[in-house]
């Protein structure tokens, strides 16, 4: 890829008009985030590691990578279609920018012993980066919202909240990012 494409993409990515997400290529995913550097890790949950992405002819532009953990399957990718097809499109709620779906053929050996050629697949989501973190982290500091503990809403709470208003599927609340308003 050259600079010209990769400037191209870049622009396509901070388009406040493309409607839908775009492909990306993993191979520019690891160049924004140094290789899926522990430096550029925010956070890591069950299905995966987000990192910061600094855009390379945006200097100043940023991505959230969220990169789900590699497996090796026969079948798609369940988790990963529930998440990048559910996501809500909401002013308040980070948007979903582009997506890298790779897979690649390789040789695994099973716990009884014999060998497989299973398919690698390698699943990315890249959103806009915000700046705060996630909401469940500003939700579990904040003890002012109720003085009574029983009836502070918590990130569950929100979440189905969220979920039943916008017909969402958010699975917690690191899936929900804060911008620098809060």
């Amino acid at each position: 890829m050259d600079s010209r494409e990769i400037l191209e993409l870049e622009n396509k990515l901070l388009d406040p008009t493309t409607e839908e997400p775009i492909s990306l290529p993993l191979h520019f995913l690891r160049s924004i985030t140094n290789g899926f550097s522990n430096e550029q890790e925010l956070g890591r949950g069950g299905y995966g590691v987000v990192y910061k992405g600094r855009l390379l002819h945006h200097g100043d532009s940023f991505l959230a990578v969220k990169k789900f953990h590699d497996s090796h399957v026969v079948k798609g990718d369940e988790q990963f279609q529930k998440v990048a097809t559910s996501l809500i499109k909401h002013p308040n709620v980070t948007q979903l920018l582009g997506y890298c779906s790779e897979s690649k053929g390789e040789m695994i050996k099973l716990p009884n012993g014999k060998c497989v050629i299973a398919d690698k697949q390698t699943r990315i989501l890249c959103f806009e980066y915000m700046c705060n973190g996630g909401l469940d982290k500003h939700l579990s500091a904040l003890e002012c919202v109720h003085p009574e503990k029983e009836k502070r809403p918590n990130v569950s709470n929100i979440i189905e909240i969220l979920n039943a208003a916008e017909g969402s599927c958010v699975q917690n609340g690191e899936d929900l990012l804060v911008d620098h308003q809060l």
